[in-house]
């Protein structure tokens, strides 16, 4: 995933925060979806649900990752995990969902098709060494 999506590659390198990961698993705010084939994970969406800082009494989910691999994006595959994701939200209590696309990847037609609503675009600007 990082290798096909990831911006800046040869100055950032990839580290994942595995303890960070584990302990927003342990206080049930780290919520995996898994997508599979025939027992194989194809797919994955990882999101952090949380009470939102402005709004306090809105739980929120907050998309970090999402993924399938390119034999699996045909037909409707991502359109079904998506639509997983909204139900797993629903059953949390879930108010308001945040995701992204990104700019060389832009999966904005599905998100469309979810009738999900373009919020606004986020810039970033690498001033590292």
């Amino acid at each position: 995933h990082w290798e096909e999506v990831a911006r800046d590659k040869n100055k950032i390198k990839l580290d994942l925060d595995i303890a960070a990961y584990d302990y927003l698993a342990s206080i049930k705010q780290l919520v995996t979806i898994t997508v599979r084939c025939d027992g194989k994970i194809v797919g994955y969406h990882w999101s952090i649900v949380r009470n939102h800082l402005h709004y306090k009494g809105s739980l929120t989910a907050y998309t970090d990752v999402y993924y399938l691999y390119p034999e699996y994006r045909k037909g409707s595959v991502g359109i079904n995990l998506f639509k997983f994701f909204e139900q797993e939200m629903r059953k949390l209590g879930v108010q308001k969902m945040y995701s992204a696309t990104k700019t060389g990847h832009d999966v904005s037609p599905v998100f469309e098709y979810l009738d999900w609503e373009k919020a606004e675009n986020v810039h970033t600007k690498y001033i590292g060494d």
